[in-house]
């Protein structure tokens, strides 16, 4: 988080988590976020989690607190095994790219597709590759917050693992997966 808004210092940022840790997580994290401004957004998922307890949290540290209960816009976005996709092709029809970027071990990434699909890979055996080309080293002391929103601007190899023609996005039901890779493909 320091590192965050000592390169962003006018930057909206902000935490988006599903909230299962958050009743336990140390008070350092809560502090971090008031003293760097860095706001909490809990998303809606079908999961028993005490919501009024982590606002009451959030409303003790002075962390502001958004509840993303909106289900409009969730789709899939289809997998190709592949990994043959236009890159520039699917980056420009990505609404999460550039939008959604994600920090993971101390990279950031402009998707969060690509610091996540470990999980896929093990649940199905695939295999698919994410790489340091794939984000950004937030500890690379030569890197300037100037350089860092043009990589996070641009496509990533990763994109290559969607297939992402108009024809292909998909809505789906809000739910618990079927845990069939059909769900992802």
């Amino acid at each position: 988080m320091e590192t965050a808004r000592k390169n962003f210092t006018k930057g909206n940022i902000s935490v988006f988590t599903n909230g299962i840790l958050l009743p336990k997580i140390p008070d350092g994290f809560w502090r971090a976020c008031h003293d760097y401004n860095i706001g909490l957004t809990v998303s809606e998922y079908p999961i028993k989690i005490d919501i009024e307890g982590i606002k009451a949290l959030a409303e003790k540290f002075g962390v502001e607190f958004r509840w993303s209960s909106s289900r409009e816009d969730f789709y899939v976005e289809p997998l190709n095994l592949k990994g043959n996709s236009n890159v520039r092709l699917n980056f420009g029809l990505c609404v999460r790219a550039n939008s959604c970027i994600a920090l993971s071990h101390g990279r950031l990434f402009t998707c969060t597709f690509a610091p996540n699909v470990r999980h896929f890979n093990k649940k199905f055996g695939t295999n698919i590759e994410i790489t340091p080309a794939d984000s950004v080293n937030i500890y690379d002391e030569g890197i300037t917050a100037d350089e860092i929103l043009q990589r996070m601007s641009e496509p990533i190899p990763a994109c290559r693992w969607c297939n992402l023609r108009n024809s292909d996005i998909r809505s789906i039901d809000w739910g618990i997966t079927q845990g069939k890779i059909e769900e992802w493909t």
